[in-house]
């Protein structure tokens, strides 16, 4: 649907309003994309783990590749599996899919 229709069918000022919303939810957004990919590699892993935990999504998904993953927290695949065992090794997490064991501990990281 075009700008002009929508803006006729819900009223100018609903229009502004909806407007306004969408354009502040997606700065949100992009503010929480960009804050992933900022700081210290192991605070990035620890923040992720606890995001998908707080949002109900469970561990990383086993059917996503980890270089992707990698790309999404700005580090190399490398350090994203150097993190991940360290955080295993300290029983932060555990399983193949970065399980959450301890969330006191990564929330200490995560900052």
């Amino acid at each position: 649907m075009a700008i002009g229709p929508l803006r006729a069918l819900v009223g100018q000022e609903r229009f502004v309003r909806l407007w306004f919303e969408l354009a502040q939810g997606e700065l949100v957004a992009r503010d929480a994309d960009r804050a992933c990919t900022i700081g210290p590699v192991r605070t990035r892993l620890a923040q992720f783990l606890l995001d998908r935990e707080r949002a109900g999504l469970g561990p990383y998904p086993l059917g996503i590749p980890r270089r992707v993953l990698a790309r999404a927290l700005a580090m190399r695949p490398e350090t994203l599996c150097r993190v991940e065992a360290g955080l295993r090794a300290e029983g932060l997490i555990e399983g193949k899919g970065m399980f959450v064991k301890d969330r006191a501990g990564l929330s200490a990281i995560a900052g």
